[in-house]
């Protein structure tokens, strides 16, 4: 039997350590010269307006240089407050039509980068602030 969910980086997530969240401070810096990113897989089907959300804030979380990370976009996942993919879109029939979006981060940054957990972001996987205008 072929397990067909998408790896969910489990092992990497060992190596990303949490950092904390904004949903208690909500005034954060939201630009970091350091969030250069490479897409190693390109989404090629149309993703629903919509995605849960996962928290109403972001995860700062450091990451490892060139290891590769599957980005939630369906937002159900429970993996790190929702900002890692853990396969729980491809394996409903309720939410299907999710990809992960894969990446890697180029700089090592000590301080973490900050992973959108609302689903709103327009620069996928990191936080753009746009939870910050959402009609909660």
């Amino acid at each position: 039997m072929t397990d067909s969910s998408p790896p969910t980086n489990e092992s990497n997530l060992s190596l990303a350590k949490d950092q904390g969240s904004c949903c208690k401070n909500i005034n954060h810096q939201i630009g970091d010269s350091s969030m250069n990113t490479t897409t190693n897989t390109e989404i090629t089907h149309r993703i629903p307006n919509k995605p849960n959300i996962a928290m109403p804030c972001y995860k700062r979380i450091v990451l490892e240089v060139g290891v590769p990370y599957s980005y939630c976009t369906c937002g159900f996942s429970k993996l790190e407050g929702g900002a890692f993919c853990d396969g729980t879109c491809r394996n409903s029939d309720e939410i299907k039509g999710w990809e992960p979006k894969e990446f890697t981060v180029n700089n090592f940054n000590s301080g973490g980068y900050s992973i959108c957990c609302c689903k709103r972001t327009k620069k996928p996987p990191f936080c753009d602030g746009s939870h910050i205008d959402l009609d909660w």
